[in-house]
């Protein structure tokens, strides 16, 4: 309920909520009237689920979120990911919840540049052909994803733009 009061501060364009254990989905209603915010940290914030994920994409304006260990954070949420248009980065480490099904809503986000799914170890080959179709993606961490072989590194070979792949395993 700490978030309301903060309502009426409509000029934030970053809001860093890293690390605030006790921010959860209730709490992201309020942010989600925050129309200027273009990034957002919620690192840390393990409270928040899919339905948080829900009110954070009513900010139309979001170019940057940073879920890192948000283990709450399932497939469904990624659907409501991709309704944010304008994202350029989205880091997704540690939401193990996450699978090949949820990388499929965020192939629509034709726009990212960088992409973090460290550990998110459900992730397979499938996973990477949607990634694929990502073609402006610059930096993609796929560290400690060990379900992937040869024919998911042929999928990401089509994304030449890479300035930054991280395969560590």
């Amino acid at each position: 309920a700490g978030l309301k009061h903060l309502a009426k501060l409509t000029n934030i364009t970053s809001f860093i909520l890293s690390n605030c254990n006790l921010i959860t989905d209730a709490g992201l209603v309020h942010v989600a009237n925050l129309f200027n915010v273009t990034s957002l940290y919620l690192s840390y914030c393990r409270k928040i689920t899919d339905d948080g994920l829900e009110q954070a994409s009513k900010l139309s304006r979001l170019t940057f979120l940073d879920l890192y260990f948000c283990d709450g954070i399932t497939d469904v949420g990624l659907a409501y990911i991709a309704k944010l248009s304008g994202i350029t980065y989205l880091n997704l480490s540690y939401c193990e919840k996450i699978t090949d099904a949820g990388l499929q809503h965020l192939s629509t986000l034709v726009g990212i540049t960088s992409l973090d799914l460290r550990y998110c170890d459900k992730i397979t080959d499938v996973g990477l052909e949607y990634i694929s179709e990502l073609s402006g993606i610059t930096d993609l961490n796929l560290y400690f994803i060990n379900n992937i072989t040869d024919a998911g590194l042929q999928h990401i070979s089509n994304l030449v733009g890479i300035k930054s792949l991280n395969l560590h395993s």
